[in-house]
Protein backbone atom coordinates (compact mmCIF):
# COMPACT_ATOMS: atom_id res chain seq x y z
CA UNK A 1 0.00 0.00 0.00
CA UNK A 2 1.01 3.05 -1.03
CA UNK A 3 0.23 6.89 0.88
CA UNK A 4 1.64 10.19 0.13
CA UNK A 5 2.86 11.79 3.45
CA UNK A 6 3.78 15.51 2.16
CA UNK A 7 6.52 15.63 -0.49
CA UNK A 8 7.09 11.84 0.65
CA UNK A 9 5.07 8.35 -0.80
CA UNK A 10 5.13 5.54 2.17
CA UNK A 11 5.02 1.75 0.44
CA UNK A 12 4.69 0.06 3.00
CA UNK A 13 5.23 -3.90 2.23
CA UNK A 14 3.57 -6.94 4.30
CA UNK A 15 4.27 -10.66 4.33
CA UNK A 16 7.41 -12.04 2.46
CA UNK A 17 10.19 -10.41 0.93
CA UNK A 18 12.02 -13.09 -0.17
CA UNK A 19 13.20 -14.57 -3.10
CA UNK A 20 9.73 -15.53 -4.56
CA UNK A 21 8.92 -12.12 -4.17
CA UNK A 22 12.11 -10.03 -4.81
CA UNK A 23 11.71 -9.28 -8.40
CA UNK A 24 8.28 -7.25 -8.31
CA UNK A 25 9.75 -5.82 -5.47
CA UNK A 26 12.57 -3.96 -7.05
CA UNK A 27 10.21 -3.52 -9.59
CA UNK A 28 7.58 -1.68 -7.41
CA UNK A 29 10.56 0.68 -5.89
CA UNK A 30 11.53 1.29 -9.82
CA UNK A 31 8.39 2.92 -10.11
CA UNK A 32 8.17 4.52 -7.64
CA UNK A 33 11.30 5.90 -7.48
CA UNK A 34 10.44 6.94 -11.43
CA UNK A 35 7.78 9.39 -9.63
CA UNK A 36 10.63 11.18 -8.21
CA UNK A 37 9.24 11.38 -5.07
CA UNK A 38 11.13 10.92 -1.89
CA UNK A 39 10.02 7.49 -0.71
CA UNK A 40 9.73 5.90 3.22
CA UNK A 41 9.39 2.29 2.83
CA UNK A 42 7.17 0.71 5.65
CA UNK A 43 9.21 -2.98 6.95
CA UNK A 44 7.44 -3.63 9.57
CA UNK A 45 4.62 -6.19 8.76
CA UNK A 46 7.04 -8.13 7.04
CA UNK A 47 7.18 -11.62 8.30
CA UNK A 48 9.85 -13.68 6.27
CA UNK A 49 12.98 -11.66 4.75
CA UNK A 50 15.84 -13.09 2.86
CA UNK A 51 19.22 -12.27 1.57
CA UNK A 52 17.02 -11.45 -1.82
CA UNK A 53 15.08 -9.54 -0.04
CA UNK A 54 17.27 -7.88 1.59
CA UNK A 55 19.65 -7.02 -2.18
CA UNK A 56 16.04 -5.57 -3.64
CA UNK A 57 16.11 -2.85 -0.82
CA UNK A 58 19.77 -2.03 -1.06
CA UNK A 59 19.35 -2.09 -5.06
CA UNK A 60 16.32 -0.04 -4.50
CA UNK A 61 18.57 2.29 -2.77
CA UNK A 62 21.06 2.56 -4.20
CA UNK A 63 18.79 3.24 -7.53
CA UNK A 64 16.96 5.80 -5.79
CA UNK A 65 20.19 7.68 -4.62
CA UNK A 66 21.51 7.98 -8.36
CA UNK A 67 18.54 9.44 -9.11
CA UNK A 68 18.56 12.46 -6.46
CA UNK A 69 15.86 10.62 -4.95
CA UNK A 70 16.07 9.83 -0.52
CA UNK A 71 14.60 6.29 0.08
CA UNK A 72 14.66 5.71 3.49
CA UNK A 73 13.71 2.24 4.92
CA UNK A 74 11.70 2.55 8.10
CA UNK A 75 9.49 0.43 10.66
CA UNK A 76 11.81 -2.72 10.09
CA UNK A 77 10.27 -6.46 11.76
CA UNK A 78 12.20 -8.44 13.64
CA UNK A 79 12.82 -10.60 10.50
CA UNK A 80 14.02 -7.34 8.83
CA UNK A 81 16.09 -6.05 11.25
CA UNK A 82 18.24 -9.15 11.65
CA UNK A 83 19.06 -9.50 8.33
CA UNK A 84 20.17 -6.37 8.73
CA UNK A 85 22.08 -6.76 11.59
CA UNK A 86 23.75 -10.03 10.30
CA UNK A 87 25.13 -7.88 7.23
CA UNK A 88 26.25 -5.13 9.57
CA UNK A 89 23.71 -2.26 7.41
CA UNK A 90 21.36 -2.06 11.21
CA UNK A 91 22.41 1.89 10.45
CA UNK A 92 20.48 2.09 6.54
CA UNK A 93 17.64 1.68 9.07
CA UNK A 94 15.12 4.99 10.09
CA UNK A 95 13.78 4.38 13.50
CA UNK A 96 10.30 6.37 12.88
CA UNK A 97 8.88 8.29 9.77
CA UNK A 98 9.43 11.48 9.91
CA UNK A 99 6.71 14.45 8.85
Amino acid sequence: MNEINNDREVMSFEGDMTIYTAESIKQDLFSEISKKKHIDVDLSDVSEFDTAGFQALIFGKKYASDSGIELRICGASEAVSEVFQLYGMSDVLESHHES
